[in-house]
């Protein structure tokens, strides 16, 4: 016997109750636990990235584990500039191979051009991974990331100066 919203039930129908997908749903144990096996060395660097964060080992392993890479809209336009610079190179590639078999001389201007896109292609695609390594990272990673990258400049910008006075 049991009791429904003031009302006595009987235990067949309780029973019956209990069985519904509804009940064993509702009723249901809401997590599960898992078990990974890791050194004590890795035990303690996760407690320091944690702690870092301010979150448990639990909280930030799972955080980890369900993270995902926001991709930067400066990344996107750098794509898009490599790909323009792609076409570019191969249109000024295409001309330097007719200018050759038409007139069988090297035009430098022609020549130029063409390695000036292709360092230019190359600084785009330096510019592209930086840009997508920086989306891997977390809020802080990114802080100190860009952070190193000041100083790293910095420190070239007195260098120059330094050969330059």
């Amino acid at each position: 016997m049991g009791m429904e919203n003031g009302k006595i039930i009987s235990s067949e129908k309780l029973e019956k109750a209990r069985r519904t997908s509804t009940y064993k749903k509702e009723h249901s144990k809401k997590s599960a636990r898992i078990g990974i096996r890791i050194t004590e060395h890795q035990n303690n660097l996760i407690g320091r990235m944690a702690a870092e964060r301010g979150l448990s080992k639990s909280r930030y392993l799972l955080n980890r584990a369900f993270e995902r890479p926001q991709l930067s809209v400066e990344a996107g336009r750098i794509i898009v500039g490599i790909d323009e610079t792609n076409k570019e190179i191969r249109n000024q590639k295409a001309a330097f191979l007719k200018h050759c078999n038409t007139y069988g001389e090297v035009d430098v201007k022609m020549f130029n051009e063409l390695m000036t896109g292709m360092e230019l292609l190359c600084q785009k695609f330096d510019r592209l991974k930086e840009e997508l390594y920086k989306c891997y990272l977390s809020g802080i990673e990114r802080a100190n990331y860009e952070l190193r990258e000041k100083r790293r400049t910095d420190r070239e910008k007195q260098k120059q100066a330094q050969k330059a006075g």
